[in-house]
């Protein structure tokens, strides 16, 4: 946990051990060493190490935290930092669901982790989408389909990226927050998390990591 110097509001960042990652054999993804990762400095053996998930066919990333260690009535935003393997491949469609429930309550949202949003060249120029190709051709679709309401990440240094999973206002009281990333419809490789952040929704997570 640590405190917004502007504001004093709590917010909390899940290294990638302390991440519930299920694979279809019910194994944990092993972590690597990926030392430190350009634009976190957060400190610690934890924080230097990441999540490699390898071929999977059923992918669910969890986290869960309680209310009361956030602050009251503050809008929070979930972000995960990862990055694409070397070999990755279907990340791209069908889209992951990213999902958040609050006391009973369950939102949900579809992102595409295997490509990036850059802002467009100008104030009316809608940002751009893009898809990263796998390097194995067998497994790029030939056009996705075009939703817009698909979370894109955006690029950050090194490789690394973070993509939105959603938003949540934060009333206070004894009840958890869970957080996860899933999809479960076809086989899939190479994705390397670093972890979750949770910060206030008028904090960029980048400002709050370094």
């Amino acid at each position: 946990m640590q405190l917004d110097k502007a504001t004093g509001a709590k917010c909390f960042t899940f290294s990638a051990s302390a991440l519930h990652i299920t694979q279809a054999n019910d194994a944990h993804a092993p972590l690597i060493r990926v030392g430190s990762v350009p634009g976190y400095s957060k400190r610690g053996k934890r924080f230097s190490q990441a999540a490699d998930i390898g071929h999977v066919n059923i992918l669910e990333i969890c986290a869960k935290i309680r209310r009361n260690m956030l602050s009251q009535n503050t809008t929070y935003v979930a972000y995960m930092v990862f990055k694409l393997g070397p070999r990755f491949y279907s990340f791209d469609f069908p889209f992951q669901e990213a999902s958040f429930g609050v006391a009973g309550r369950q939102s949900t949202r579809q992102v595409c982790l295997q490509g990036y949003v850059e802002d467009g060249d100008g104030a009316d120029v809608p940002p751009r989408k893009h898809i990263v190709p796998s390097s194995y051709s067998i497994y790029n679709h030939d056009e996705v389909p075009p939703q817009k309401n698909v979370v894109f990440p955006r690029k950050k240094a090194g490789g690394w990226m973070e993509v939105e999973l959603g938003e949540f206002h934060n009333e206070g009281g004894d009840g958890g927050v869970s957080i996860s990333l899933t999809e479960t419809t076809k086989p899939k490789s190479g994705l390397i998390v670093w972890g979750i952040v949770i910060v206030r929704s008028t904090l960029s997570v980048s400002n709050y990591l370094s």
